[in-house]
């Protein structure tokens, strides 16, 4: 015991005091962060971000594309199941020219400006299209009367306005539905057949009045060598891009609706356009004309064999156009693309 030290006070209990009061006294002590350290935390996290956000951007984007080309995958096994059904793929429509009726098929119940799309529908789970276009029943034309006006239109109507996930490209998040200007709905396609070289060539599998048959393909190019379906947003306008009906009586109205050539050709002008990046807002309404899409690289195509791939934009013409023709004779290697 310390001289002077009261009764009952020890010397560890003074320690202890002494060390509890240095404690309190270090506590006392600590300060939070400075304007100074707090903004380098924020330009550390925004660095952090800057540095992230491209790379989530690219991982969206591919997801995109491979769900975009299962899209493709999918359309090419019901084409598939459609000439197995048939004996020939189905054309992308058919169509007549300067009033002329177009072919009759009897094998083929569908109005004649039906697309692909909408021939198909049985073997894309959609049988309640599928069961009112077989019983005869038409789909109201809504940009204009000039094939068809009233009677059975009414109940159909809907029908043309349904938006079918399996048309529509994942990097596209526009409205895939669109009114027209006499009130009726219509849904969308980022998918338009590959009618060959263009519209009056006559030389894909899915041309108007097509009737191509699968062993064609395959003593012709070669079904892995020829393409079948390519990507197209639908027009700024929404005009352009309608999955179940071409427009038109002639096939250069409706065939450009729902397929397209690898250098297509526009009657109003005389151009004709090659496979290139396109933009959504289209001042020069060239766009409509060529295979594009929405993914940074290039635009995914079917091949006639389902398999897909992303071809880029620097591809040389002429490669395109020998996959664009199913028994033009050309050899095309994979490394081309």
């Amino acid at each position: 015991m310390l001289r002077g030290m009261p009764i009952g006070i020890t010397a560890s209990a003074i320690t202890c005091h002494l060390s509890g009061g240095q404690a309190m006294l270090h506590a006392g002590n600590r300060r939070g962060f400075t304007l100074i350290e707090l903004l380098v935390v924020i330009a550390i996290i925004g660095l952090l971000l800057a540095l992230l956000l491209p790379a989530i951007q690219r991982v969206r984007e591919a997801m995109n594309v491979v769900r975009c080309q299962n899209n493709l995958r999918q359309l090419g096994l019901a084409l598939h199941q459609w000439q197995e059904v048939y004996g020939r793929f189905p054309p992308c429509l058919r169509a007549g020219n300067y009033g002329i009726a177009p072919p009759a098929y009897t094998e083929d119940p569908y109005h004649y400006y039906y697309s692909w799309m909408a021939r198909i529908t049985p073997y894309i789970e959609q049988d309640n299209i599928h069961r009112y276009l077989e019983n005869g029943n038409y789909l109201k034309w809504p940009w204009w009367d000039g094939w068809y006006s009233g009677g059975r239109a009414g109940a159909g109507q809907a029908l043309g306005g349904i938006p079918l996930k399996l048309m529509q490209c994942p990097s596209d998040n526009r409205s895939q539905l669109v009114t027209t200007y006499d009130g009726h709905p219509v849904a969308l396609t980022a998918y338009l057949g590959v009618n060959g070289t263009d519209q009056l060539a006559f030389d894909g599998i899915l041309h108007a009045n097509a009737r191509v048959t699968m062993s064609e393909v395959v003593a012709g190019d070669g079904s892995s060598n020829t393409l079948l379906v390519g990507e197209r947003p639908p027009s700024v306008d929404l005009v352009y891009g309608w999955w179940f009906a071409g427009s038109g009586d002639w096939p250069y109205f409706g065939a450009t609706d729902v397929a397209l050539g690898v250098n297509e050709y526009n009657p109003a002008n005389g151009q004709r356009y090659r496979y290139q990046p396109g933009t959504i807002q289209d001042p020069q309404n060239i766009h409509r004309w060529h295979f594009w899409a929405l993914h940074v690289v290039g635009s995914n195509f079917l091949f006639a064999d389902c398999h897909t791939r992303s071809v880029r934009y620097s591809v040389d013409n002429n490669v395109l156009r020998a996959l664009a023709t199913y028994r033009g004779g050309e050899s095309v290697a994979t490394g081309d693309l």
